[in-house]
């Protein structure tokens, strides 16, 4: 069960991954709205992810993003309520074209409930921090093609309550994203990505698809 809990936890740190930073990963630069809603899901072998976020950003510096969520079992027939925060910092490369972006985040996550009928509940907490790296090609300024990668150190805490005791076990694994955006008039974006844990024992890809859209002043 153990194995199985920790493949499956990786799901809601993908997808805070994909949202944790902005032309880095593939999404529209807070230069065309400081305020950005986002939504998307994360597919594995034996769990799936949905969440959306709303994030607010400086064109040029720091932003934030929280989300919420859901993440679903099938070896375990329940589902997780999942809360995601996320923030980063953006730095415009010598080549405007690029970016750089430290980021961190930090998932809670709620259930399932009894499982399995044997009256435990699971909860788990995700910590991860690392970097995002992203590029634009083409020359099409209504649509920006934006090939990305990040790589980010998590460290994932599982606890089990079944009333009387709470134990708890942890795992430290890496997670490496590679994914390309698709910008359309600075303001939409579509990425697809695939998420592939490392120093997870028996870890498993899985894929991702993201949509966002940039709003405000």
């Amino acid at each position: 069960m153990r194995r199985i809990v920790l493949l499956s936890l990786a799901l809601p740190l993908c997808l805070s991954a994909q949202a944790a930073a902005q032309t880095c990963v593939g999404m529209p630069s807070f230069a065309a709205g400081r305020m950005q809603v986002s939504g998307g899901a994360q597919f594995a072998d034996g769990a799936s992810s949905v969440g959306a976020s709303f994030g607010y950003g400086s064109p040029k510096g720091l932003y934030g993003k929280a989300g919420i969520g859901s993440t679903s079992y099938d070896a375990f027939d329940g589902s997780s309520f999942d809360l995601n925060l996320a923030a980063g910092y953006q730095i415009r490369m010598q080549h405007r074209a690029a970016e750089l972006c430290p980021v961190a985040s930090l998932s809670l996550g709620s259930g399932p409930n009894d499982v399995l009928g044997s009256g435990v509940d699971m909860s788990n907490r995700t910590f991860a921090f690392g970097a995002a790296f992203g590029g634009s090609v083409g020359r099409n300024p209504q649509v920006r093609i934006l090939p990305n990668a990040s790589f980010q150190f998590a460290n994932t805490r599982v606890t089990l309550d079944n009333g009387t005791s709470s134990p708890s076990d942890s795992e430290t694994y890496g997670l490496l994203t590679l994914g390309t955006g698709f910008v359309f008039n600075s303001r939409y974006s579509l990425n697809p990505a695939v998420s592939i844990p490392i120093g997870l024992d028996g870890g498993d890809a899985s894929l991702g698809l993201m949509g966002a859209i940039n709003f405000g002043r």
